[in-house]
């Protein structure tokens, strides 16, 4: 019905395609590289293996800190006190007369 529609949306939907395609493979590539010897030039094995998030600073302090709280409520202070079944109220009755 709305040929002019019809190719646009062809034109850019393969644009989209080739594009996809494009981006899985780099990915593909990427993640399929050799890592046998991924060293560089001066640098130790250790340094390949190492975390690279936790240093032997943030190491040395996790061992000797213990995480401290910043809550002091204990769990009996979370519970909430049991409270009874609502009791429903009657409705009025009416007078018939």
């Amino acid at each position: 019905r709305q040929p002019g529609f019809c190719s646009t949306a062809s034109y850019v939907a393969g644009k989209f395609e080739a594009k996809a395609k494009y981006s899985v493979r780099l990915i593909y590539e990427w993640a399929s590289e050799s890592t046998s010897d991924p060293a560089l030039p001066g640098q130790s094995q250790e340094a390949i293996t190492a975390d690279p998030l936790k240093t032997g600073t943030m190491l040395a302090e996790a061992a000797t800190v213990e995480p401290k709280s910043q809550s002091t409520l204990k769990l009996e202070d979370v519970i909430p006190e049991w409270r009874g079944p609502i009791k429903k109220k009657k409705p009025p009755e009416q007078k018939q007369g």
